[in-house]
């Protein structure tokens, strides 16, 4: 059960640092001020990796 939910979580998470590299990447090439992108590229990490984590999940799998 724990081994399942831990295994769900790592995927979604990977996805979504995955997707979020090119956004920072673009970021980086637009952005002049760095604390602003500080900022905008750890909101889109963390976001990112929300989004996967509940996209990835399979409720019904965690449930058995």
């Amino acid at each position: 059960m724990k081994n399942k939910i831990l295994n769900e979580l790592i995927k979604g998470v990977g996805l979504g640092l995955l997707l979020s590299v090119p956004a920072i990447i673009l970021l980086n090439v637009l952005s002049k001020n760095m604390t602003e992108l500080l900022v905008a590229s750890s909101f889109i990490l963390v976001v990112l990796c929300i989004l996967m984590v509940l996209l990835v999940t399979d409720k019904n799998e965690i449930k058995k």
